[in-house]
């Protein structure tokens, strides 16, 4: 029975209702106790490699999950299950998933009941497997990806493009990516420059795959004043040979370049309009609406087929702070869909919910999706019902160039948005 003191210490109390355990209880501080006491059994050491099979998912009490107890293998012990003087070693192979890949890791230095056939782990055979799996991940690193992270840049080599909730190895890389750019942090970076090289010629929207797919938090220490991301249709270059097998490069560089990849060709439209106060929960219809109804001109039309380019400014009260990148999406969607035109298939709902969202009239709503005159681009189905609200498809995957600057105001409650979209023409590139 443990006494009222020992409770407070591994995060419980007792009351007249029964033990009571604080959010922070951990089972793994609980074994700890009973093995300091000499009440270490059997049972505890199952429970305990139970939740070490569970850590990657759990996340408990690292720092002390290895210190839980020091037994070591005996040759013969008591089988927790028919309790019976009746097991020895034995070679087992373990299932387990690394990156959600099955793997089977042989030869594990298990013990086995020769009366009823259970099969249990020490510590020795857990640390066993959990070398066996960091072995794995580098071989998954070494065959699809490498990562190379530095103070102030980030270079991802992999052979297949990161796409959103990726699955077993693109998880690991993701993962992996995720910390690496977490880990740039200087005050003095206030510009940035990320792309995309590859000779993959698919679309894709540009800002999902450089930071949406890679995770918006991976970003939240950076605060850039001016921001450019591009993408290229080249092969990576490279003169190191381990790294010759990877078709794509991204790259994330605190120095923008004095030359970009992209220059401007053909204005196509430009703009500038007021907005409200952007917060993370900022939906691409209110950036749209606000393109839609300031200031705005289309100077011509677009071929279906041309690389777009786009530059933005932001002008923020120096009173307030923005978390860029937990707003960048919503911001390139709403602006990129502002210069299309609606085809008006499901205009009747779709205008309806758009006018709820807004807090506007319907009839209002139906004449900004279908003003054709302030369109860029052909009729399309750019915005459609989903689920209570709707879902937005500009043509964003025809950005290859996106160049954003943020400055600020004095002026109190004001946001300024400006910009232009614009045919783009390579520099390096025959395209």
């Amino acid at each position: 029975m443990l006494n009222n003191d020992a409770l407070n210490k591994l995060g419980a109390m007792r009351t007249g209702d029964g033990i009571l355990l604080r959010n922070d209880f951990c089972f793994i501080r609980l074994l700890k106790f009973y093995q300091e006491h000499k009440q270490f059994e059997q049972v505890h050491q199952d429970v305990y490699i139970f939740l070490k099979m569970l850590e990657k998912d759990l996340e408990i009490c690292y720092s002390e999950k290895h210190n839980i107890f020091s037994q070591e293998r005996d040759s013969l012990t008591l089988c927790y299950v028919c309790q019976r003087v009746s097991v020895g070693p034995y070679d087992e192979s373990f299932k387990t998933k690394v990156s959600g890949t099955e793997v089977i890791i042989h030869n594990v230095p298990a013990n086995r009941c020769t009366n009823c056939g259970e099969v249990s782990y020490d510590a020795k055979a857990m640390e066993y497997i959990e070398r066996q799996e960091k072995l794995h991940k580098d071989q998954i690193r070494n065959n699809y990806y490498r990562l190379f992270s530095y103070p102030d840049k980030v270079e991802l080599w992999s052979s297949k493009r990161l796409s959103f909730e990726p699955k077993g190895w693109e998880r690991l890389m993701r993962d992996e990516l995720h910390r690496a750019i977490d880990n740039i942090y200087d005050d003095e970076f206030t510009e940035f420059y990320f792309r995309y090289v590859s000779e993959d010629n698919a679309r894709f929207d540009l800002e999902n795959i450089l930071t949406y797919n890679v995770g918006v938090k991976a970003f939240r220490k950076l605060h850039p004043h001016h921001l450019v991301m591009e993408r290229s249709f080249n092969k990576p270059e490279t003169d190191r040979a381990e790294l010759s097998q990877y078709s794509i490069l991204q790259e994330y560089d605190t120095i923008i370049p004095g030359e970009r990849m992209w220059t401007n060709k053909e204005l196509l439209a430009f703009w500038d309009t007021t907005l409200d106060p952007m917060r993370t929960d900022t939906k691409p219809a209110t950036i749209w609406y606000k393109i839609k109804t300031g200031y705005f001109k289309a100077v011509q039309k677009s071929d279906d087929h041309a690389h777009l380019g786009i530059k933005l400014k932001l002008v923020v009260p120096n009173t307030k702070k923005i978390q860029l990148f937990s707003v960048l999406k919503s911001l390139i969607d709403g602006t990129m869909a502002s210069f299309d035109d609606y085809n008006g298939s499901e205009l009747e709902e779709v205008s309806e919910r758009l006018s709820i969202s807004l807090k506007i009239e319907q009839q209002v709503v139906m004449k900004l999706l279908m003003d054709g005159d302030k369109a860029v681009f052909n009729p399309t189905r750019f915005v459609y019902p989903y689920r209570s609200g709707v879902m937005w498809n500009p043509a964003d995957d025809r950005l290859v160039h996106i160049d954003l600057e943020i400055a600020e105001s004095n002026e109190r409650d004001v946001w300024e948005y400006s910009g232009e979209l614009f045919v783009v023409q390579g520099i390096e590139m025959n395209v």
